[in-house]
């Protein structure tokens, strides 16, 4: 993941909604020697960052068309990276900030373009192993059959995985090491992918709340009907706060949540 230490000299764009007003965004970038083309700014070959705010009407579901312009350039060798605007906070008080994953639906590192994109951090694939061997002890155990958090399906422990409720990527060190809370039991059989996705979302009271971005899928709106309103048993007052990072950041929205 790549690092982005200051905005001097780089040229950003804004999508959705951010923490302020969008103007006062544009001059405080300016302050800090960043550049910003005109108030709507265009995701364009010259774009550094990406700085991707809040919507529940975002043109493809969980993004919009500028993330989608983003995802193509940097498929292409672009070395535009997308933040989260909470980074963009930090950013403007000289904090460094890591970039965000997916983009678009893609994990960013299978978008570059570049030779170096390939090469595999051992180190680092090896804690994430060692790590979910640890949680998948803590939460399951030697269980044959368990629980999904989300259907409440009992299923033989090989269809279900433990993931994480907060993306991982955008976990700090402290969070990470949280390992009763930053994760749950989630089957296979539809609920980590919908979870993943952002079909579906636990909302502050424990319950199972649903997107009413279907695209036009009777199958997939009779599968989120099927979860809508069920308790997640994973949440407590110790995991609401990762599963409202999923709800800002992941979630599709509702007309129904």
């Amino acid at each position: 993941m790549k690092r982005i230490k200051t905005l001097h000299g780089l040229t950003v764009s804004l999508t959705g909604f951010c923490s302020r007003p969008r103007y006062e965004l544009v001059q405080l970038i300016r302050r800090k020697h960043g550049r910003v083309i005109g108030d709507a700014a265009r995701v364009t070959r010259g774009t550094d960052i990406l700085v991707r705010g809040h919507s529940q009407n975002w043109k493809h579901g969980t993004f919009g068309k500028k993330e989608a312009r983003a995802a193509e350039l940097i498929r292409k060798g672009s070395k535009l990276c997308v933040i989260l605007s909470e980074d963009l906070e930090r950013l403007l008080q000289d904090r460094p900030v890591s970039e965000f994953s997916p983009v678009a639906g893609y994990d960013v590192s299978l978008l570059r373009a570049q030779a170096d994109a390939a090469d595999l951090d051992q180190s680092r694939l090896t804690n994430q192993r060692l790590e979910q061997g640890k949680l998948r002890a803590l939460h399951l155990g030697a269980k044959r059959v368990a629980e999904c958090s989300i259907c409440a399906r009992r299923l033989p422990a090989n269809l279900l995985v433990v993931g994480h409720i907060k993306q991982r990527a955008r976990c700090s060190v402290n969070e990470k090491r949280d390992l009763p809370n930053i994760a749950m039991a989630i089957c296979l059989l539809g609920c980590d992918v919908l979870y993943e996705r952002g079909f579906i979302a636990v909302s502050p009271k424990g319950r199972i709340v649903v997107t009413s971005h279907v695209l036009g899928s009777p199958e997939l709106s009779r599968a989120l009907a099927r979860l809508s309103g069920r308790h997640c048993r994973a949440h407590s007052p110790a995991t609401e706060p990762y599963f409202a990072w999923h709800r800002v950041n992941a979630f599709m929205g509702s007309d129904r949540a």
